[in-house]
């Protein structure tokens, strides 16, 4: 009998560990999806005489940095025609999906410490991080003849 009463503990004990699992492991899988989702919804407006870009950011350590240095307002200027550059008050983390630099992207540029926005593809650099992918705008951006003055905030959702 005392073995039937210890053998019932036990399995209570494991199933209660069990379910203790479980709901840990659903609470965690919750935490990160709602995370995901929050990254997917989030969008940078680009702002500057003659239009805007509005931007879908990506979640990641390099895109949280530059999202928390927002409301900035940066001077841009063309690079290669293919891209426009400014450079951030300082540097971001490299825990970034890298880039091949393809048009429409919203990346960072290491060593020199910029954001590189593509208007036209480029071609791949191992030091290129991808923050988001332009939604809207890229037209008038690339339109953008001289040089010039943007605000980047992030959108109220």
């Amino acid at each position: 009998m005392f073995y039937i009463e210890e053998k019932i503990v036990k399995d209570f004990l494991i199933l209660a560990v069990c379910a203790f699992l479980l709901i840990l492991g659903v609470t965690i899988c919750t935490d990160a999806a709602q995370a995901a989702s929050h990254a997917e919804n989030l969008k940078l407006r680009m702002s500057f005489e003659g239009g805007e870009v509005l931007v879908n950011l990506y979640d990641s350590q390099a895109t949280r940095e530059f999202v928390a240095m927002l409301p900035l307002t940066l001077a841009f200027e063309d690079y290669a025609r293919a891209e426009k550059i400014a450079y951030l008050p300082k540097k971001l983390s490299s825990e970034a999906p890298l880039s091949s630099s393809n048009q429409g992207d919203f990346t960072y540029y290491a060593p020199w410490g910029n954001l590189a926005v593509f208007y036209n593809g480029y071609g791949s650099d191992s030091r290129l991080y991808i923050l988001g992918k332009i939604e809207s705008g890229k037209g008038e951006l690339a339109n953008m003849n001289r040089n010039f003055t943007a605000t980047l905030e992030v959108l109220k959702q």
